[in-house]
């Protein structure tokens, strides 16, 4: 991902339990041997994502979490409490992730450094919430007395 005239790239091996970020890796002069930027210690990490304006980088290993802020050149280690569905969290906005806990329909927002993990509304387990582009409401897939829809939900106190 891109964040600040930077690029950074990640690559993580998981038997090692490492993975290795690197900044502008392709930039000229293109060394033979790249020096790491950053080093994050996550054992046998399975899911990695940029947030939507890469500011974020999360690392997953399965209830196990490693972010790293490029601006503020930090790294947090945190675990969720509820065991994830089989879905990742996703990037709702550029600092929150959201989530499914498994063998459960409750969904949880939390920030990317897992503070604030709050549980949200319940959906259809195996589905998500959905987030409109300005955060002021949400929709959910939902099944009550058998019959499924679309809920849109307001997040604005009224």
């Amino acid at each position: 991902g891109a964040y600040s005239d930077h690029n950074y790239f990640v690559v993580a091996v998981p038997q090692q339990g490492k993975a290795r970020i690197y900044r502008d890796a392709l930039k000229k002069p293109i060394l033979n041997k790249q020096i790491p930027f950053v080093i994050l210690s996550t054992p046998g990490v399975s899911y990695i994502k940029f947030s939507p304006n890469n500011q974020y980088i999360y690392l997953q290993s399965a209830q196990e979490f490693v972010t790293y802020d490029f601006e503020n050149i930090r790294i947090n280690n945190f675990a969720v409490a509820q065991p994830l569905g089989e879905s990742h969290p996703v990037w709702v906005s550029n600092a929150h992730l959201a989530y499914q806990a498994q063998d459960s329909s409750i969904n949880y927002l939390m920030e990317f450094d897992g503070n604030n993990n709050a549980d949200m509304l319940s959906s259809d387990p195996g589905t998500r919430l959905y987030y409109s582009p300005n955060h002021t409401s949400l929709y959910r897939v939902i099944t009550k007395d058998k019959k499924t829809s679309l809920d849109n939900v307001s997040l604005v106190a009224k």
